[in-house]
């Protein structure tokens, strides 16, 4: 009898997903096409859906052997992103988002990417896709859409990397403790950052080499159409101050895993000297003229309201988010 076994799975894809089962779907083909030169697998971890995804997700496993389910009741993309690290094997999990689909090569791009390096930590851009119903607005660009772009990654400093594109070795993610439940959705609550956790303790504890940014490692992220709507472009601007302020009251953030303390307090020195600055900027943003005194940047009253205005709620979320990750810090060290 021929006991010969093959390869070795290198990479597994993990999904996190709940009541999203028309997007999981197209997700699933896309990934279903790809081919690589090794062997991999994928996860989709339905976190307490409850509507049909874990039956359209089962459906889809029993028909390619490389993809299974798991089911993980307790609420919290970090919570069942680290399901997923732990019922992996393979020694590289890539995580990705439900709404993402992949370009031919994308696996084979990460595989080759993981053996070349071997790096704690890795990803790239997650680029816009947008659907024909309803039509994407003439004024929203489609940068809008994309994250963790090349302009958004400078050769210094961690990379800054998304959540639906971030692969990591498995042995790395589990020595700094995963993803951390405190950060990350739950539900209906939409809390933002547990990708820069992970990737800055990366950072800090295995060395700049060990986390890559790589540009040609892309998907693309389906932007909603409620995504056009102001009021979720101002609510998820907020959204996104309010992790990035939780962030610094906890040290997490990019600039503390790069600069000292003397270089911190240096820059909040000379911060004071952009105020008349910021001031100016802020007359020229609210009265409309950077549409006049920049129209190639801004075609668009709204893209000036859209790259201009929400700057001023995300410094907002900021600090209300410092104040609230500052009482979480006081509160931790009263109880030990």
């Amino acid at each position: 009898m021929n006991t010969e076994q093959g390869p070795s799975p290198l990479l597994t894809i993990a999904i996190v997903t709940r009541n999203r089962a028309a997007l999981l779907r197209e997700c699933l083909e896309s990934l279903s096409r790809q081919t690589a030169s090794f062997e991999w697998r994928a996860f989709v971890v339905d976190n307490a859906s409850d509507d049909e995804t874990f039956a359209l997700a089962s459906a889809f496993a029993k028909r390619d052997r490389r993809f299974t389910v798991y089911l993980e009741l307790q609420l919290g993309a970090s919570r069942a992103r680290n399901r997923a690290t732990h019922e992996a094997v393979t020694p590289y999990v890539l995580f990705v988002d439900d709404e993402c689909t992949f370009p031919p090569g994308y696996i084979e791009r990460a595989g080759s990417l993981i053996q070349a390096n071997r790096p704690a930590c890795f990803g790239g851009p997650v680029l816009a896709r947008f659907a024909c119903d309803p039509p994407r607005p003439s004024w929203y660009k489609e940068s809008y859409g994309a994250f963790s772009l090349p302009e958004n990654n400078p050769p210094v400093g961690p990379a800054r990397l998304s959540a639906g594109n971030l692969g990591a070795s498995r042995e790395a993610l589990l020595t700094i403790g995963g993803f951390p439940e405190s950060f990350g959705p739950a539900g209906r609550q939409m809390v933002y950052g547990e990708e820069n956790v992970v990737v800055t303790a990366m950072w800090r504890r295995y060395g700049p080499d060990a986390v890559l940014y790589d540009p040609d490692l892309f998907n693309r992220h389906l932007v909603r159409p409620e995504k056009y709507r102001w009021r979720t472009i101002f609510r998820e601007s907020l959204r996104r101050g309010l992790a990035r302020g939780r962030l610094k009251a906890h040290r997490l953030d990019h600039g503390a895993a790069t600069h000292d303390s003397l270089a911190t307090a240096t820059r909040r020195r000379c911060a004071l000297c952009h105020i008349p600055q910021l001031i100016g900027g802020a007359v020229l943003d609210f009265t409309l003229l950077r549409r006049l005194t920049d129209p190639v940047r801004y075609p668009d009253i709204r893209n000036v309201v859209y790259e201009r205005w929400t700057r001023y709620v995300t410094m907002f979320g900021v600090l209300i988010g410092y104040m609230r990750g500052r009482r979480e810090t006081r509160s931790r060290k009263s109880t030990t």
